[in-house]
Order: structure tokens, then C-alpha cells, then sequence
């Protein structure tokens, strides 16, 4: 008899035990504010660039940025050009500047400008950075741009911000 009350303790107790490892209900599971939540949750883990980018123009009350086939071809353009030379530097080994790179892909542009960083291993990195800058911070929040291409090779990081204007850009 002993044992079959020891029986019963030990299974009550180990009960007891397992259902204070379960989580507790949560009040907000569904509701709109829970679905708000986990939407910025998985903005503020989201593993790209411009992702991380577009969360900082969200935080400053600016509209999202969207890509840029032109930009991009540019500045992944440009990312290998520097790792090829193996220096960080606005000016390309054909000695041309952003505005130069982006019109030669076919982009005309109002506005353009570009962020640039090396030795950052992780997009986290790279984005602080440019946000203690105040000239690449100023970049990324500009209200006057829209667009925006990125490349990347090894550890040189591009990112082209623009806005378009239509018409022939042809420089030559």
C-alpha cells in the first residue's frame, strides 16, 4: 500500500512539475496588437540590407524604399571593382563617381548618392555604422530619394540611393 501511494505523490508531483514548464497563455494571441508586434518583431531580425534600411526610414516617418534594377547593376558593379582593387574609395578604377556609374547602367536620376563600407562582416554592422555617420545617415533618411540598389563583394558593401527623372541620361 505504501508504494502505491509513493505511486500516486510522485505522479502528482511530476505533473505538477510538467505543467509549470509549459508557457502561460498569452492575452494578445491574435488580436490586431499581437499581429502588429510580430510584424515589427521580424522587421527588427530581418537578415537584408535593405530591409534593415527601409526599418530605419520607417522609424524616421519616410516611405520605404524600393529596388532598382539599374542601381543595383551599379553598385554590384562598383563592390566588386573595390574588392578587386582592394581599397574603399567613392571613386571607381575607371575614375568614375556614382552619378557617372548609375547614368552608364541607363539611370537618369534628380537625386543620387551612395554608401559604402568595408571589413563590416554582418548587414547589423554595416547598418550602424552608417547610421553614426552623419553623411551616410543623412543618405538613408533622405526624403528626396526613392530607389535604391546594393551590392555587395567579400566585406566592401554598396548601397545607391536615387530618384529617377525620365529622359535620356546618355553622357557621351
Amino acid at each position: 500500500m505504501f508504494r502505491a501511494i509513493s505511486r500516486v505523490i510522485f505522479t502528482s508531483a511530476a505533473l505538477a512539475v510538467l505543467a509549470a514548464c509549459q508557457p502561460a497563455p498569452d492575452p494578445l494571441v491574435g488580436s490586431p496588437s499581437a499581429a502588429l508586434n510580430v510584424a515589427a518583431a521580424q522587421m527588427k531580425s530581418a537578415g537584408t540590407l535593405p530591409e534593415q534600411i527601409n526599418l530605419q526610414r520607417v522609424n524616421a516617418g519616410l516611405p520605404l524604399l524600393t529596388r532598382d534594377s539599374r542601381l543595383t547593376a551599379a553598385a554590384e558593379a562598383h563592390a566588386l571593382d573595390m574588392a578587386t582593387m582592394g581599397t574603399l574609395t567613392h571613386i571607381g578604377s575607371t575614375g568614375y563617381t556614382v552619378g557617372t556609374r548609375v547614368r552608364l547602367q541607363g539611370y537618369c536620376y534628380n537625386v543620387v548618392s551612395e554608401n559604402i563600407a568595408s571589413g563590416w562582416k554582418t548587414v547589423a554592422l554595416v547598418v550602424r555604422g552608417w547610421m553614426d555617420s552623419p553623411g551616410h545617415r543623412a543618405n538613408i533618411l533622405n526624403s528626396q530619394v526613392s530607389e535604391y540598389g546594393v551590392g555587395r563583394a567579400g566585406d566592401y558593401w554598396v548601397m545607391i540611393y536615387g530618384d529617377p527623372r525620365p529622359g535620356d541620361c546618355s553622357l557621351f
